[in-house]
């Protein structure tokens, strides 16, 4: 049994109302879409390769930006780093190593208190409370 290819095809329905689509269960020779209100707008998005109907589709939808470069970097998290100078140390190892970091987080709990959070930021270090 051979299989018939098509070109990589979309569709989009427009529509915030409840819908209803049927590819062929009814009827194996018959697709029907619709919806119980609001107007009907509906769109087809023909290849020829699926990048391209994943940008076509993209661009009638909205990209998304790309997440701050900040957000992309290397986050190194430990249950305690004791004391400061410890701190200071593994910062400066990612440096020689040339290792890219955003962000590096201390957390320690004694009792049910939970200790300063610090954050590694580029040479100094900044303190606060949750």
């Amino acid at each position: 049994m051979e299989c018939a290819t098509a070109p990589p095809t979309a569709f989009f329905l427009d529509n915030t109302y409840r819908s209803s689509f049927d590819f062929g269960k009814e009827s194996r020779d018959t697709y029907s879409f619709g919806a119980e209100g609001g107007e009907l707008n509906y769109y087809f998005l023909y290849g020829p390769d699926p990048k391209r109907v994943l940008s076509d589709f993209s661009a009638l939808t909205g990209r998304t930006p790309l997440p701050p470069l900040s957000s992309l970097g290397y986050q190194q998290c430990r249950y305690s780093y004791y004391p400061e100078a410890r701190v200071r140390e593994i910062a400066n190892e990612f440096r020689k190593r040339k290792i890219p970091r955003t962000l590096s987080i201390s957390t320690s709990t004694t009792s049910k208190r939970i200790a300063p959070l610090r954050l590694i930021g580029s040479d100094s270090l900044i303190s606060s409370r949750w």
